[in-house]
């Protein structure tokens, strides 16, 4: 079991260093997968949240997958739900808007939706930019984006 909580942990970490520049060393170090199974022809290239559980489902199977994926969207979760939150009680459109343009970077940058390289992407980028249109519940857009994360990748 500590062995589950040193991942995690290291998934925590790894999801504040993420926007750094030391980000995708400790990525590289943490999470890579023996053989690079997330470069599958047939898969495209995963993001590196696909590529978290990946590795989490190898080394704990099922239980390890369940708690990567929870630990990948805790923080993001929480701020998705403050901005909905505030989003409804605030009634001044610039907050309105500086709220969505901040959720929609978040999301596109949480799942990689700017990698181009397969047209899953292109998908998560469109339901993220829709949602932006249309101004949706961001908390149910993270969600979506970290199902369709896991089905298309995994």
């Amino acid at each position: 079991m500590s062995g589950i909580m040193e991942f995690l942990l290291q998934i925590l970490i790894y999801n504040t260093l993420k926007p750094l520049r030391c980000g995708k060393a400790y990525f590289a170090q943490h999470f890579s997968l023996p053989h690079q199974e997330s470069d599958l022809p047939n898969r495209g290239q995963a993001s590196s949240y696909s590529q978290i559980i990946q590795c989490a489902s190898l080394r704990f199977g099922r239980l390890g997958k369940l708690c990567a994926n929870v630990a990948s969207m805790f923080i993001g979760m929480v701020l998705m739900v403050a901005a909905d939150m505030l989003r409804s009680t605030v009634n001044v459109r610039w907050v309105k808007t500086v709220l969505h343009v901040f959720c929609f970077i978040f999301c596109i940058c949480k799942f990689d939706a700017l990698r181009f390289q397969d047209k899953r992407s292109y998908l998560e980028l469109a339901f993220a930019a829709y949602s932006l249109r249309f101004q949706s519940n961001w908390s149910i857009t993270y969600l979506f984006l970290a199902a369709f994360e896991n089905i298309a990748y995994l």
